[in-house]
């Protein structure tokens, strides 16, 4: 799961929003961080949560299979990261009620909010997102293709990353369904997990 979907299961309780969003940036003992607010915390602890449900879920192994079937293998956990992103955009509508665009404007201006207690190196990740408008791209084939390339490009190895676009459209059907069963079934666990509103 990427920037989007880490943003949408904290959707009901936006303070999270931050935490979660910067959550890759926080490395070790989340106790070390002390003078860090306790809503930003709980916001890395459900990425940490998220992250380690997506890579052990049947489901998105199964995406990743599909993907390694399609020549996808080195990277097809990363892609299948990626991909469920543009899927979940696509399909707002039918996980939220809210206004994508006006949600991801929303997810920017709270993180940009808390800069101050976020990580150094989360800023100028947060500085590109915003400016580049990363979390709308994931909705339109051009966006996906283009971030697919920008993330190949800086994975410190030679991939594929960039054809996975084309092997998810080989096996959408199938894969779609499986994102779909994963997103509410993760919806779910991480409202009940964490009490969240």
């Amino acid at each position: 799961m990427n920037f989007l979907g880490h943003c949408f299961l904290t959707r009901h309780n936006k303070e999270l929003i931050p935490g979660n969003l910067a959550g890759d940036h926080y490395k070790g003992d989340l106790s070390k961080f002390k003078n860090t607010p306790k809503h930003i915390i709980k916001g890395v602890e459900i990425h940490r949560f998220i992250d380690s449900n997506t890579d052990n879920s049947p489901l998105i192994k199964e995406v990743a299979h599909l993907l390694q079937e399609s020549g996808i293998r080195r990277i097809s956990y990363i892609a299948s990261d990626i991909l469920l992103d543009h899927y979940l955009a696509k399909n707002w509508k039918k996980f939220s009620s809210k206004n994508l665009k006006k949600f991801i404007q929303k997810s920017y201006k709270l993180t940009e909010g808390e800069l101050d207690n976020l990580p150094e190196e989360f800023k100028p990740v947060m500085k590109q997102m915003k400016k580049s408008d990363w979390l709308s791209k994931y909705k339109y084939e051009e966006g996906i293709d283009l971030i697919l390339h920008q993330f190949g490009d800086r994975l410190p190895f030679q991939n594929n990353l960039h054809d996975s676009f084309e092997a998810y459209k080989q096996n959408q059907k199938k894969i779609d369904k499986l994102f779909k069963t994963f997103l509410k079934d993760i919806d779910k666990l991480v409202t009940k997990t964490f009490k969240l509103k």
